[in-house]
This record gives structure tokens, sequence and C-alpha cells, in this order.
């Protein structure tokens, strides 16, 4: 089966707690991320690219019968959603969610929020019961900042995917739409 191809997302921030409204425009968003950010629940900002995947779980029960599989022979099973990427800062609350003190890999985020610029405004991501698999891996750069990769799943059950996305689009010239 041929799935979309993953959301490229960029640089931008990764929190656990994040005051949203799918109406709110780009400056409230900003300073909405800015605030819980400052409130202590930002793993990081990323760097590079940031990819976000949300793929069907799909199976055929009828396989083992059918010679060729129609379309409504299809059955969801639930959702596969995965949020990937490096982290170019670490915070107090990136150490001792992804380094272990019972937070280690396995460990799961009741909500993963990533916020950032996209084209003309701002994209924010939401992964519900997002799990921790890898860990902290720091690597060290002579001369430069050290960046951590993070890799976070979420299991979405039946028909609703375990994720959602908005973007906050800025407002463009007279405010006429052209």
């Amino acid at each position: 089966m041929n799935y979309p191809e993953p959301l490229v997302l960029g640089s931008g921030l990764l929190l656990t707690e994040l005051d949203w409204a799918e109406g709110d425009g780009p400056a409230a968003l900003r300073a909405k991320a800015e605030a819980a950010r400052q409130a202590g629940h930002c793993l990081g900002r990323t760097e590079g690219e940031t990819v976000l995947r949300c793929v069907p779980l799909l199976r055929n029960p009828q396989a083992a019968q059918a010679r060729c599989a129609g379309p409504d022979d299809w059955v969801c099973d639930g959702w596969e959603a995965t949020l990937s990427g490096r982290l170019a800062e670490l915070t107090p609350l990136t150490r001792s969610l992804l380094q272990g003190d019972g937070h280690g890999p396995g460990t799961e985020v009741p909500t993963l929020y990533w916020v950032g610029e996209r084209g003309r405004g701002l994209v924010t991501a939401a992964l519900q019961r997002a799990v921790n698999l890898i860990g902290l891996s720091l690597t060290l750069r002579p001369g430069r900042e050290g960046s951590a990769p993070f890799r976070f799943r979420a299991h979405g059950e039946g028909l609703m995917p375990p994720c959602r996305v908005a973007l906050a689009e800025e407002a463009q010239g007279d405010g006429t739409g052209v």
C-alpha cells in the first residue's frame, strides 16, 4: 500500500503543554507557545527537518480468498503517528523526560506539541499519548552546539488519527484576500 509522503515541518518548539485553540491567529499562538516555554513545558528547540508521519493501519480480512483487493475490502484498525527530528536546545524537562529519572524510553506524554514557522504562517502539530522511543542520545560537535535526536510515536484506534495539524496564516495585504 502506498502512503502519502510525511509532512516535513522544519524548526520550531517541542512542547508538552499548550493552551491551543484551532482558531488562534499566529500572534496569539506565538504568545501561547512562548508562555508554555517560560512555564517550563518546553522540551527544546528543534533544528533542521522535523518530520510528522501519520498512517492508517489497514488490513484486508478477505486477503486469503480474494485474487485482487478492491477499495471496499480494507478495514482500518487504527493509526500510527510519529514525530521525529533533532533538538538543538535541551531543557531540564528534556533531560528528565528522555534520559531516565523514571521517564526514559517508553514514557508517555499525554499530548506533545510542535509549533513552528512554515510558509506564510505558524503550524501546530499535536500528538495524543505520544511515547518516547529512543531516550536521550546527545551529539556534541566541536565548536558548535550539541543536539539530540527525538522520536515519539502515538497510536489511535478506529478511524480517528492520534494527531492534529493546523496552520494559522498571517493576514495578507489590505485584508481583501487578493
